[in-house]
Formats: structure tokens, C-alpha cells, sequence
């Protein structure tokens, strides 16, 4: 039989040609166009998270910092104020060994004792407390530190050494303590004795 095809081998083969063409073409055409628009969107897509996030990062990376400031700088203050609370009490307990010290070997032949308030430790000559002698050794408190209660036999605020054997009538405690802190101390306790200790 006669086919169509085969009397136009050309026609037909154009034909397929073409068709190739055009569907490759196609083919290739609308997959770029696409891709380009989801890269494009993409990219506009990424920016905008990336910018969202960098924002959203700064924020806690702010908020985390200033805790850490915060942890830091109470860590350091409670340090430093254990510290200078640690010196005043050793300087307190110092000046009454001192003044127990130069009550037993009698020098100036006098006896010799510690004031106390709540700024100042003050060691004195003599047996009675006189905060104009030029002789006095005064020790104010670090600013951190107080001295916070004073409970001293007879109610006073000094402790007075006697002569030849270092004993004292004003037996008691007392309390330094941090001013900004009350609940962190250290108590001095001064046994008849004339000893003295912190706990």
C-alpha cells in the first residue's frame, strides 16, 4: 500500500525536527525560567531569614552578656567583701594582742586597751579611753565593713588589760560585718584571759 509517510520521507523528518526543536527548546526554556525565579525568591527568602536571625542573635547574645556581667561583678563584689571582712577581723584581733602584749611588759608603764565603734578599732594607753590622746593607734574600718554589735562585761565599748597578767574585766564579743551584707560577719571573742580568737 501507498503510505503518506514514506512519499514524504522529508516532510516528515522536518517535521519530527521540528517538533524536537521546539520541545527542547521548551524543554530547556521553562525549567531556566523557573529556576531563576525560585533562586531569585530564594535568595530574597534567605536574606530576610538571614537579617531576621542575625537580629534575633544580637538580642540574645546582649541578653547573655549581661547576665554574665551581672554573675561576674556579684561573684567579684562578694569575693572582695569576704576579703576585706577576713582583714579587719585580723586587725582587730592584732590590736588586742598588742595592747594585751604591752600591758604584760608594761611599757610607759601603763596598761593599755581597745576602743571599739562601728567605723574604727582604736588601741589606747592608759586606763581610761580618751579619743583625743595624741598616742592613740586608730584602724578605721575598710568602707566594706562594720563593727556590728559590741557585748562587752559591764556594757562598754572597750577592752581594758591588767597589769601583770593580761586578763581582762571586759570578757565579750564583737562582731564585724559587712555593711552592705550584715548576714556575712565574723565574731572576736575575748575570753577573761585576755585571749582572743574569731571563729
Amino acid at each position: 500500500m501507498f503510505n503518506n509517510s514514506d512519499a514524504n520521507p522529508r516532510i516528515h523528518a522536518n517535521d519530527a525536527n521540528n517538533m524536537n526543536t521546539v520541545n527542547l527548546d521548551n524543554a530547556y526554556l521553562k525549567p531556566k525560567q523557573i529556576l531563576h525565579s525560585q533562586h531569585s525568591n530564594g535568595n530574597s527568602q534567605f536574606s530576610h531569614r538571614a537579617r531576621g536571625f542575625t537580629l534575633l542573635e544580637m538580642l540574645v547574645v546582649l541578653a547573655l552578656a549581661g547576665i554574665v556581667t551581672l554573675v561576674v561583678t556579684g561573684v567579684f563584689s562578694k569575693a572582695a567583701g569576704r576579703e576585706a571582712l577576713d582583714k579587719e577581723t585580723a586587725v582587730v584581733l592584732s590590736l588586742l594582742d598588742q595592747a594585751r602584749s604591752q600591758t604584760l611588759s608594761a611599757k610607759n608603764s601603763s596598761v593599755y586597751g581597745v576602743h571599739f565603734e562601728a567605723a574604727k578599732a582604736v588601741l589606747f594607753a592608759g586606763p581610761v579611753y580618751s579619743s583625743s590622746d595624741a598616742s592613740n593607734v586608730i584602724e578605721p574600718m575598710n568602707p566594706l565593713v562594720q563593727i556590728s554589735a559590741i557585748t562587752l562585761a559591764g556594757g562598754g565599748s572597750e577592752v581594758l588589760f591588767k597589769a601583770l597578767t593580761g586578763e581582762t574585766a571586759q570578757s565579750g564579743t564583737v562582731v564585724l560585718s559587712l555593711a552592705a551584707s550584715p548576714t556575712q560577719s565574723k565574731s572576736i571573742t575575748i575570753f577573761a584571759t585576755g585571749i582572743a580568737f574569731s571563729n
